[in-house]
Formats: C-alpha cells, sequence, structure tokens
C-alpha cells in the first residue's frame, strides 16, 4: 500500500523567504541542508492569493537569524509524529495482509510429507507428543505382554516411513501381565492317581507324582501337598505321593528256632508272628512249621502262623503188675487212681470164686484215658466266602464273622452311598480257611469326609487300646481272638484297619484281643 505524502515540506517550501540581520551582527551558523523540492504541482489555474515575497534577481536572500533552531524542533516533532503514524497504521493493519510471510512462514513452505519418527520402546504418552510435533496422529492398540504396562510395543507404519501430514500412526502399546488367578486345591487323597489328576486339570493345576510303599491299594494317592484348601496359582503344581501296595519281603525261615527267636527274626523281616502251639517230638518252644513257608514273599506286615511244640503228648503209662495169688483179695487200677478192694468169700463147701469180672473192670486199660484226642491238632475246616458287595461294612463284618471269617477293610474313592462295600477279595464262592481275612473296598462316598491315621494298638490291653482309638475319633469294635498262649489273653493281637492306613473319621476300627482257651 503507498504511503501516505505528508503536507508539511509543501508548507515550509510556501513559506515567505526570512531575511537575516547583515553578516557583521551574527556568526555565520551551517544550515542544514534543504530536502529536494516536492515534485512541481500539476499544470492548473494559478495559485490564489498574494506572490511570495522574493528578493531582486541575482542577489541571495540574507541568512535568517533565529529560524535554524525552529526548524530543528520542527524537524523533531515531525520525525516523531511519521514514528507514531508508521506504528500507528502496523497496529491498524488487518490479519493475514502484509504480516502473513514474517510469522507463518509454513503455510507457503511446509512440506506435504513428513518422516514417522521412531516411538517403539517409549512410554505411551512420549510416543503420542513425538507424533504430535512430526504433524502426525495417533491410535493406540493395547494388547497383553510382559513389557511394563503403557510401553510402545510397536508402530505401523514403521519409522522412517514417508507418511502425509496429518496420517495417522496405530500404536501398539502393552497393558502388562494380569494379575494371576488363584484357585482352590481340592481333596485328592484316597482317589486314584488317574482321577487326582484330571480333578487337577479341571481346577487349572498340574500334577507331579512319586510312588511310596502303603497298605493302600496300589495307584491311590495317599498324601498329597500343598493339601486340600490351599491357595494356588493357576498352573502350579500339586505334589501327589502315589501307593504302589505294601513293601514286598522275603519271609525269614524259622523252623527250628526257639520262638523267641522266630518272632524276632519276623519283627526284622517287617513280619508279624501268630504262634500257635501243637503237640510234637520237639523240643517244647522249638518252632516246627511254618506259613509262608521261608524264602516266599508276601507284603511287609503280613502276619506268619508259626507252630511252636508243646513237647511229646503223655506217654502210655506202664501195664497193671500180674493179678496176685489166689489168696490175694485186692486189686489196683492204676489208671483210675481208685482201689476197689474185692473180700473173697469163703462158703462151708470151699470153692473160690473168679475174680477176673470184678477184679478187673474196663477203666484199667489205658488206651481210652491216657491220650485223649484233644492232643492231636484238629484240621481248619474249609468255609465259603459270601457275597459282600453291596452290603454296609457293618452288615458285611456281621455276615464274614457268621461265617467264621475276619474282615480287612480297605476305603476307596467311590460314588456310592459312603460305606457301602464296592469289591472284595477272595471273589464270592471261594473256599478258604476259616479264620482267614477277606479284603472288603468300601466307597467314601462321594464326598469325602477328612480322612485320620489310624493309631497303632496292637500288643495293647483291651482298655488302652480302646481309649486311643477313641481320643483318635474312631469307633472300637472287638472281636474275640482264640489263643493258647496265656500271655495273650486280653491282648490286641490285629487290628482293622492296620495301623496308618488312613481311614475316615468317626469310622469303626476292629481289634482282635486274644482269649485263652481250654
Amino acid at each position: 500500500m503507498p504511503r501516505p505524502r505528508w503536507p508539511y515540506r509543501r508548507r515550509i517550501e510556501e513559506q515567505p523567504p526570512v531575511y537575516a540581520p547583515p553578516p557583521e551582527a551574527t556568526v555565520p551558523m551551517p544550515v542544514p541542508p534543504v530536502p529536494p523540492p516536492l515534485e512541481p504541482p500539476p499544470a492548473g489555474p494559478p495559485p490564489v492569493g498574494p506572490p511570495p515575497l522574493l528578493g531582486p534577481p541575482g542577489e541571495e536572500p540574507p541568512p535568517s537569524r533565529g529560524l535554524w533552531p525552529w526548524l530543528v524542533l520542527l524537524g523533531l516533532l515531525v520525525l516523531g509524529g511519521l514514528a507514531v503514524g508508521w506504528a500507528l497504521s502496523r497496529d491498524d493493519e488487518p490479519q493475514g495482509t502484509t504480516v502473513v510471510v514474517t510469522t507463518r512462514p509454513a503455510t507457503t513452505t511446509r512440506p506435504a510429507t513428513v518422516s514417522v519418527p521412531s516411538v517403539a520402546g517409549l512410554t505411551e504418552a512420549r510416543a503420542v507428543a513425538a507424533l504430535t510435533r512430526a504433524g502426525l496422529r495417533s491410535r493406540v492398540e493395547r494388547r497383553t505382554s510382559s513389557k511394563p504396562s503403557g510401553t510402545v510395543l510397536e508402530q505401523r507404519p514403521a519409522a522412517g516411513t514417508e507418511a502425509e501430514r496429518g496420517a495417522s500412526v496405530l500404536l501398539v502399546v502393552s497393558r502388562g501381565i494380569p494379575a494371576p488367578e488363584t484357585v482352590e486345591v481340592p481333596e485328592l487323597v484316597g482317589l486314584t492317581s488317574d482321577a487326582a489328576v484330571a480333578r487337577l486339570a479341571e481346577a487349572g493345576l498340574k500334577a507331579r507324582a512319586a510312588s511310596a510303599f502303603s497298605s493302600k491299594p496300589r495307584g491311590t494317592v495317599i498324601a498329597q501337598e500343598p493339601s486340600a484348601g490351599a491357595n494356588l496359582k493357576k498352573g502350579e503344581t500339586v505334589a501327589l505321593t502315589v501307593s504302589k501296595g505294601r513293601e514286598q519281603v522275603s519271609v525269614p525261615a524259622v523252623v527250628g528256632k526257639a520262638e523267641a527267636d522266630a518272632r524276632e527274626a519276623l519283627r526284622g523281616a517287617g513280619l508279624l508272628a501268630s504262634v500257635f502251639r501243637v503237640p510234637s517230638d520237639r523240643p517244647e518252644g522249638t518252632a516246627v512249621a511254618q506259613d509262608p513257608k521261608g524264602g516266599e514273599r508276601v507284603a511287609k506286615g503280613s502276619r506268619v502262623r508259626v507252630n511252636v511244640s508243646e513237647g511229646p503228648p503223655a506217654t502210655q503209662p506202664p501195664p497193671p503188675p500180674p493179678p496176685p495169688p489166689p489168696p490175694a483179695t485186692t486189686t489196683v487200677a492204676t489208671t483210675t487212681s481208685r482201689t476197689t478192694t474185692t473180700v473173697r468169700t469163703t462158703t462151708s463147701a470151699p470153692t473160690t470164686t473168679r475174680p477176673t469180672t470184678t477184679t478187673r473192670p474196663t477203666t484199667t486199660r489205658p488206651a481210652t484215658t491216657t491220650q485223649p484226642t484233644t492232643t492231636a491238632p484238629r484240621p481248619v475246616p474249609n468255609v465259603t466266602v459270601p457275597d459282600l458287595v453291596g452290603l454296609t461294612l457293618g452288615a458285611a463284618r456281621r455276615t464274614l464273622r457268621q461265617t467264621g471269617l475276619v474282615t480287612a477293610v480297605a476305603y476307596v474313592s467311590s460314588n456310592e452311598p459312603e460305606g457301602t462295600v464296592v469289591a472284595q477279595f477272595p471273589t464270592p464262592g471261594a473256599t478258604v480257611k476259616r479264620g482267614s481275612r477277606v479284603r472288603a473296598n468300601v466307597s467314601l462316598g462321594p464326598k469325602p469326609k477328612p480322612q485320620r491315621a489310624v493309631p497303632d494298638v496292637t500288643a495293647q490291653d483291651e482298655a488302652s487300646a480302646t481309649a486311643q482309638l477313641e481320643t483318635a475319633g474312631f469307633a472300637v469294635e472287638i472281636a474275640d481272638q482264640e489263643t493258647d498262649d496265656p500271655s495273650e489273653d486280653g491282648v490286641v493281637l490285629d487290628q482293622d484297619p492296620a495301623a496308618g492306613a488312613r481311614a475316615p473319621a468317626g469310622s469303626t476300627v476292629t481289634i482282635f484281643v486274644g482269649r485263652v482257651t481250654g
């Protein structure tokens, strides 16, 4: 825009000349240069007014005496006015005209594309700020990662790619690792190993199994770590101890040993001795037979029957002395310890009565008095194993007791009602010796109760064993077991379940108490 032309110069030129005093009276001063004259006005009518006062032609005007200070002052005022006018004219100028080039050069020089900066590894806030400075926008997508939450995992387009200004850059940002879910460890003791592993898998846990000898059936979980009810993170491991059955041991040969030595040998092998006394020609107190025989392998904790000699049977008494001469009237019967006196009778006709029928009664025959049948060992009769499957444990025990058999209980995991016999061994119909044990597998039920270890009460008296079992939370059933050893009278010879086995709290433990017979 053309700048305005100021009229002050024209006015100065139109001023009439002023003559200064003679040079003799003043000191010449330098005169500031006069600005060049403005362009002559356009042709037109002559100006109206009196002509300017000029001196004669060719004569210079006398120097002005006091004009130059005023001219300096006037110049300063003019310059100040110009400055003020210029400033006011800048403030009044509209936006987007002359100031656009100096204040916003980007509107005309900014490039159409920009290079995408590298923001991978930065936090989300820093990455967004870097893209904004580059003239780009950001779009966030979150993903689970082991990187700290809020960290940029990757970007699209990649760093260094040329993109249009204002384009969007995808940022994949980590949301971190979510807090692991915890689960409760289920009850596994008593289950089969396969069932325990399946139950752990349902809960999101893993299993690590180890085997150990146990009185529990082979393949049954007998221990777990951690115990039921503990909380674990999903994916953690539960240690299982699985029974591989009872440890098999070799039965020592005890035939020919003294009773005490036989008992000690069996005890050292982890076996129990069941002693029976029988008549034998071997010295009294000597083991004359055993079952199982020496060298056979049986489960540790099994019982071994040992027959111990009670000495030879009573010897036959010597035959009675010959009858006395006829005058003798007395006959002694030695076998009955009774003395029978027969008085010989004399009549007028001297005759002698025959003493054969009166002096030798039948009681004098030693065969009927010196060798009673009780001294010979009685054979053990065979019985048939009854069917127990489906019965309750109490009913199964009563059935076996009536048959002359003994119950061996094993608790197993099953969906059958609690306390129901689900399997047995030997099978129904099998023929076994009277007094044999029949194993009954009893169901723990769909929701098993907590199990406890059965204490060892063998070799205790009946009262002490009962008190200890009741204190441990078990009911007690007492069964008599015949014995001919006075030292075993009233003593617990066996128990079922065995010592160390796990049984539900409140279940029944049978103790077999020795009773001397005869």
